[in-house]
């Protein structure tokens, strides 16, 4: 089967096969914190991508593609003004994000969130301008990865849409945490069926 066979076969939301789709099962989750996903343009359409799943069950939330040579990202609105902008990785001068630190920022939150190989997020905060005065946030140590679609780089690494889901558990509720867990892991059970013939 052709690419565009396959693309034809695809739901254009959720990106697996048709005859798979979870759309109807992708819930809309309400919050104060504000979203934005600096996803690699590699990952724009690649089935294994989970930060676009997680930003469909967030609809204060927003996706903006980098790294092509052609297109360097627009700073424009990439940063909110009115709010606490944070960056979401585990470089040597991030913060653990718990729920003192968080309850010691005085205006809503803005996350900011790299997503792509673990090399690629890491350049992320070097290479975009506008992130320098940023403050970067990480995750405390949890649970192991429970992302079986690709092969993390470390035993503490995890996927996108995990990092957003624990970030929301401390920046918002365990219950938005815990309903964006369920569809990650109906997203990995649909993608793995998906490789599976027709």
């Amino acid at each position: 089967m052709g690419s565009r066979s396959k693309n034809r076969d695809r739901c254009m939301r959720c990106y697996i096969r048709r005859a798979l789709c979870f759309c109807d099962q992708i819930p809309s989750l309400q919050t104060r914190t504000r979203l934005t996903v600096l996803m690699h343009w590699k990952e724009d359409l690649t089935t294994t991508n989970t930060a676009r799943i997680a930003a469909l069950c967030l609809p204060n939330s927003q996706i903006r593609i980098r790294g092509r040579r052609d297109a360097p990202t627009s700073a424009d609105n990439m940063l909110c003004e009115e709010g606490q902008n944070l960056f979401l990785f585990p470089s040597e001068r991030a913060i653990e994000l718990t729920p003192e630190y968080v309850a010691s920022l005085k205006r809503p939150i803005h996350l900011i969130v790299p997503d792509g190989s673990w090399r690629q997020a890491k350049r992320v905060g070097r290479r975009e301008p506008a992130l320098a005065d940023v403050p970067h946030v990480k995750l405390p140590r949890g649970k192991p990865t429970e992302y079986v679609l690709r092969k993390e780089p470390n035993e503490d690494a995890l996927c996108t849409f995990e990092a957003i889901a624990r970030a929301m558990g401390t920046l918002e509720s365990k219950e938005i945490q815990d309903k964006l867990e369920e569809v990650f892991r109906l997203m990995m059970r649909r993608v793995l069926d998906s490789r599976s013939p027709p």
